[in-house]
């Protein structure tokens, strides 16, 4: 059985890691939530298409999923920087 692959990961463990991600995070809880803001941004519709009922596209699904793991990955490495602190 192979491992599920997620094709939007992009966080710092991946070999393309996010741009959208600052190498030296603050703990300005003002700034992450402009970060997180801004990496939500104009999220894709997720709604079905109106042919096929319930299937959403799978690019906007791809794209959903790469916009929450950047903006989980903001979080963590806040939550890393606020331990380290």
């Amino acid at each position: 059985m192979s491992p599920h692959v997620r094709p939007w990961t992009g966080g710092r463990c991946s070999a393309n890691p996010s741009t959208s991600v600052n190498a030296e995070m603050n703990t300005d809880p003002q700034q992450i939530r402009s970060d997180v803001d801004s990496v939500l941004a104009d999220l894709p519709s997720l709604s079905p298409h109106a042919g096929d009922g319930a299937t959403a596209d799978i690019d906007a699904i791809n794209a959903v999923g790469r916009r929450l793991e950047q903006a989980h990955q903001i979080l963590v490495e806040a939550l890393e920087s606020v331990e380290k602190g």
